[in-house]
């Protein structure tokens, strides 16, 4: 499956100008592609493990009145 053509796949993890979204962690052989010594433009070969981490956020919200 060619997960770029997938729609679903690309809504999720493209925007509308086909340019990853912002805060997606992308971890290629378990190294993170963002990283100063990382080439985003290099090629995936087949051996590869791609990892896509959408972005999440959270934590302890306290209301007291």
């Amino acid at each position: 499956m060619n997960y770029l053509t997938n729609i679903k796949f690309r809504e999720r993890t493209m925007d509308h100008n086909g340019e990853l979204r912002n805060r997606i962690n992308i971890l290629q052989n378990g190294k993170n592609v963002y990283t100063e010594d990382s080439d985003l433009v290099s090629k995936i070969k087949d051996s590869d493990e791609l990892a896509l981490f959408p972005p999440v956020s959270g934590g302890l919200f306290s209301l007291r009145i």
